[in-house]
């Protein structure tokens, strides 16, 4: 149809890229994860379980948690406790892969480290999020006792490698960085002039977002018609939408609603600049997937953002320094020449998080606790 041919002519390039092996039956078969029920829950844990579900060959899971209502979470949490233990007697598990953070998070997972351990088995507790050293902090004895039965400890990044090796005395602690799905490129031919900031996440304060907001507002005559803001996700929609309206923001900054699938693939694609002014973070998957779509990123030098992002693909700032952002911003916008350059840089970066790197570290991990020599899967 003409409508279709139109359509054709506005995209520039869509590049799919090849399926990654997966985690072999032989391996996979001995291997439980547990964790938030990746299938009904919204947030970065549940994406990356996703993402987990297509690395291996038999993914063999129990959800230990999903919604907001604490009777259906109690009835969920109790049915994980009992099939664990029904598939401890009965099942042909090696290793338990928990996969949790700190607080809340990490109160339901003892348990669990427990009864896998009561049961002789090995037990991963791969943690994610940023907010664990303040968590230790404030509860050491639980916590060392709790790490310290575990066989293996995954990190996020170098940063929490030395914190979890060296402060609370974990002895083997493995890095796997934070898989991210391989970019779909869906760039559409640009009707515009201005620069398309986006950000994603749980929309709040620890994000940053009300300063962002804040210093578009004070430097709202500045931003018209150089720049679009584009908010994708779940938390303090209304606030932020009402903020929207009272300062009359309309024209810079939109609200996409939640942002998945290919509708984060088309904003990804189509913008200039991932910007995260974040006050806490461990390793924003986030900003990885804005790397891998070639995004040069503005964000703030907390947790191991500092890991990814560096003078060649971005600028850190300190966080709630509305000065910086706006310098930052201000820096981006007028070296527009260089967004290219940078972008580039990010996705050289973004690589080490491609699905394919993850699957070979975890396939690595899961045979030195099975004892197993490594086999290529192509034997």
């Amino acid at each position: 149809s003409a409508a279709s041919d139109v359509y054709k002519r506005q995209i520039r390039t869509i590049t799919y890229l090849p399926t990654v092996l997966m985690i072999p039956q032989f391996i996979s078969k001995h291997v439980l994860t547990i964790g938030s029920d990746y299938k009904k829950t919204q947030g970065g844990i549940a994406q990356i379980l996703s993402s987990y579900s297509k690395l291996f060959e038999q993914f063999n899971f129990i959800p230990t948690t999903f919604g907001n209502n604490k009777m259906i979470k109690a009835g969920v949490m109790l049915t994980a406790l009992i099939r664990v233990i029904v598939q401890s007697i009965f099942g042909n598990y090696k290793i338990i892969h928990i996969h949790g953070a700190s607080y809340n998070s990490f109160k339901r997972k003892k348990y669990f480290i427990h009864l896998a351990k009561f049961f002789h088995k090995k037990v991963i507790y791969h943690i994610h999020g940023g907010g664990f050293e303040e968590f230790y902090n404030q509860n050491k004895k639980e916590v060392k006792n709790v790490l310290l039965k575990c066989d293996t400890i995954v990190v996020l990044s170098d940063y929490w490698k030395f914190f979890f090796t060296n402060e609370i005395g974990c002895k083997q602690v493995v890095i796997i960085r934070n898989i991210i799905e391989n970019p779909i490129f869906q760039k559409v031919q640009k009707k515009d002039s201005v620069l398309h900031f986006v950000l994603l996440g749980l929309l709040g304060k620890n994000k940053g977002v009300y300063d962002l907001l804040e210093e578009i507002k004070d430097h709202k005559e500045f931003y018209q018609h150089k720049i679009k803001l584009h908010l994708g996700g779940n938390g303090e929609v209304e606030n932020i939408q009402s903020f929207i309206r009272q300062h009359d923001l309309s024209e810079i900054v939109t609200y996409e609603g939640w942002v998945s699938g290919q509708k984060k693939q088309e904003l990804l694609s189509n913008a200039d600049v991932y910007i995260l002014p974040s006050y806490k973070e461990g390793m924003p998957l986030s900003i990885i997937e804005a790397m891998s779509y070639k995004l040069p990123i503005i964000s703030t030098l907390i947790g191991s953002i500092p890991e990814l992002v560096d003078s060649t693909n971005g600028i850190l700032i300190p966080p709630g320094d509305k000065k910086s952002l706006h310098c930052a911003n201000v820096k981006i916008l007028n070296n527009k020449d260089k967004l290219k350059q940078m972008g580039l840089a990010s996705y050289q970066k973004a690589q080490n998080y491609f699905p394919e790197n993850i699957e070979e570290t975890l396939t690595k991990l899961y045979s030195s606790l099975l004892n197993l020599s490594l086999i290529h899967i192509s034997e």
